[in-house]
């Protein structure tokens, strides 16, 4: 594909999340007094958004962007008038992106520590576990997924930040499922300092349904931070939190506000909800209101059947028949 030079554009939107935002105090994410509704797909977007909410027209690079909502780190604040770099080499996740989010730069490409060609693995049906991990691509193919592989074009992260990112970066997620060594290795970290970075540590887990019905049934999956984690704490980058599939880190000279926002993973006292629980809820009212309509319909069949004729006729028989009985 060809890419345009272009500079993140900050132009101003109407913020809303459930309703219009107003800036609140750092800490909090609470928003007019409504519950905070997340879309990522482990809280992420709470923690970020208690660090960093209280910033008007932020910015983000968001390497493995995938889906523009589902599952999405970023559409909280996309929603809150911040704009980022998408970066995702699957044309159809670009797509996505082009039409859902105008204001930010999105890139068909994949992130690797030397510009390049590079073997891509799509998983058909389960595109948030694309790869270019040989190794993990054949883990998907044992447990029967379609997996196909193809050609993408790759650069470096430092050279994709300085042609289209200017001004500070909020922060830096990264999510590559396997690659996470090599985007980092390709970052220049003493000139581009994001201020949080985030990164998947443990390796893909494949869930089947009788697994998801059953919890602690899986182990916890291998962390892969040892493989890349001092790419970070050599470069200025303080450790704070494993929420149970993501490392934070915040830069040194940000740590001291910082740190402390980003320490514990969500929990009750951000009032937040997860897209998970509102999922299962939309589709129980979904299930309830099928439900009510299918009893109003019996009502009125009903009541239609005990205002007709043959209905009063037979009525001294019921009443007989219910005598004898």
């Amino acid at each position: 594909m060809q890419l345009r030079r272009c500079a993140l554009r900050r132009r101003v939107s109407s913020p809303t999340l459930i309703c219009r935002c107003r800036r609140r105090a750092a800490g909090s994410t609470q928003i007019e007094g409504m519950m905070f509704r997340s879309h990522s797909q482990n809280g992420e977007d709470i923690v970020l958004w208690r660090a960093l909410g209280s910033i008007s027209q932020g910015t983000w690079i968001d390497v493995g962007a995938n889906d523009p909502v589902v599952d999405s780190v970023t559409k909280v604040f996309s929603d809150a008038g911040w704009s980022g770099l998408n970066i995702d080499p699957l044309p159809v996740i670009e797509e996505r992106l082009r039409e859902a989010r105008p204001r930010d730069r999105n890139l068909c490409l994949a992130l690797g520590s030397a510009p390049g060609d590079l073997q891509f693995f799509t998983v058909e049906g389960a595109l948030g576990l694309s790869t270019t991990d040989s190794d993990a691509a054949a883990s998907y193919v044992s447990h029967g997924l379609d997996v196909t592989e193809h050609s993408v074009p790759m650069r470096t992260l430092a050279s994709v930040w300085d042609e289209y990112v200017e001004g500070e970066v909020h922060f830096l997620k990264i999510d590559v499922e396997g690659a996470e060594r090599a985007v980092l290795e390709g970052a220049d970290f003493s000139r581009h300092r994001p201020w949080i970075v985030l990164v998947e540590s443990v390796e893909p887990v494949v869930l089947d349904g009788t697994q998801r019905k059953e919890p602690g049934a899986i182990p916890p999956p291998p962390s892969t931070h040892g493989q890349w984690e001092s790419l970070l704490t050599t470069n200025g980058y303080q450790f704070v939190l494993f929420d149970g599939l993501n490392r934070f880190y915040v830069a040194r000279e940000r740590a001291e506000f910082l740190a402390p926002l980003l320490s514990v993973p969500f929990n009750v006292l951000d009032q937040a909800e997860l897209s998970s629980s509102r999922a299962e809820r939309d589709r129980l009212e979904q299930e309830l209101a099928r439900m009510s309509a299918e009893r109003d319909v019996l009502g009125g069949e009903l009541a239609a059947i005990r205002a007709s004729s043959s209905w009063r006729v037979t009525s001294p028989l019921r009443r007989l028949r219910s005598f004898f009985s």
